[in-house]
């Protein structure tokens, strides 16, 4: 039976994580890794598919994957796991802030300097971003406008119309992390 709902809201998760993924590249960023979401997750996905299309558009190897469910401890875990396969990695593209400052912890922890040797962008521009040491360089969702479009399909639904589904986009938040 299929699951996809008749109308959804969502944030562009697959293009901003391209646009990221570009952003490191236009850097001089080569050898870039990516710690997925939980892939059984729509975004988790997204946000994999939107990194492997901008390797693939630069002619770059996209095969430095780890695999994570948006926890802090996974983030850790991922990028030791990509450090010990690819110790000449140059950057990482991170499917959540949260993962993030997991990675930028493991990083720290094997006297790596960010953005210096390795670059990092999160995903999600939670509050903790902005505290990271460095700062996350990040995916910012239109969190308020996702709740506003969601009320409008509820709405359109109680009156009996056909609500619109919508992509809403993002915008990459350039910090000290990439």
């Amino acid at each position: 039976m299929d699951q996809t709902p008749p109308f959804y809201v969502d944030a562009d998760n697959r293009g901003e994580a391209r646009q990221a993924v570009e952003y490191l590249i236009s850097t001089g960023r080569h050898r870039i890794a990516t710690i997925t979401g939980a892939l059984d997750m729509h975004v988790g996905v997204s946000r994999y598919l939107g990194y492997r299309e901008a390797m693939a558009l630069a002619g770059l190897a996209d095969n430095r994957v780890a695999h994570g469910d948006f926890s802090e401890a996974s983030g850790v875990s991922a990028m030791g796991s990509l450090l010990d396969s690819y110790p000449d990695l140059d950057a990482v593209f991170v499917a959540s802030d949260a993962m993030a400052a997991g990675a930028l912890t493991e990083l720290r922890s094997r006297g790596l300097a960010v953005p210096e040797d390795v670059a990092v962008v999160g995903f999600n521009d939670i509050v903790t971003a902005q505290h990271t040491q460095p700062a996350l360089t990040t995916v910012r969702q239109p969190n308020e406008a996702l709740g506003r479009e969601m009320t409008r399909m509820l709405v359109r639904l109680i009156n009996g119309d056909e609500p619109t589904s919508r992509i809403l986009p993002t915008e990459l938040i350039i910090r000290d992390s990439a």
